[in-house]
């Protein structure tokens, strides 16, 4: 179990290291996609044409690596400088649902562990 527990430790430190390293490169990888296009560039292109990862992870940490000149929504990504304002409002008020949902989230995994918690020292008296 010890074992485990360090190699899952390892694996989490490292990549966070690998996030900040690779992110700076990927967004500045994306943006010159973005500035030549200056429109909508679907995540598929970005795999295809590109060289990303098919999942979406390095257009996902590139957009967080490029420090909100990239905005996202259902038809791919596009610089925020190129965007019209109904563009950008749509990404934050995607932005604002997913912090809604996880928040949501976070509420109900802390009750519940609350209620664990309880149960154990009722046990354990």
């Amino acid at each position: 179990m010890m074992e485990y527990q360090r190699s899952f430790e390892a694996t989490l430190f490292r990549d966070e290291s690998t996030r900040k390293r690779k992110a700076p490169e990927l967004a500045r990888r994306m943006i010159a996609v973005l500035a030549a296009k200056r429109s909508w560039v679907p995540r598929r292109e970005f795999a295809e044409k590109h060289g990303f990862s098919a999942d979406g992870r390095e257009c996902r940490l590139g957009c967080m690596g490029a420090h909100g000149r990239i905005i996202f929504g259902r038809r791919g990504y596009k610089l925020t400088v190129a965007s019209t304002l109904e563009e950008v409002q749509s990404c934050l008020r995607m932005i604002a649902s997913q912090i809604a949902s996880e928040q949501e989230k976070h509420k109900r995994i802390s009750m519940r562990a609350h209620i664990g918690i309880h149960s154990i020292k009722r046990a354990m008296a």
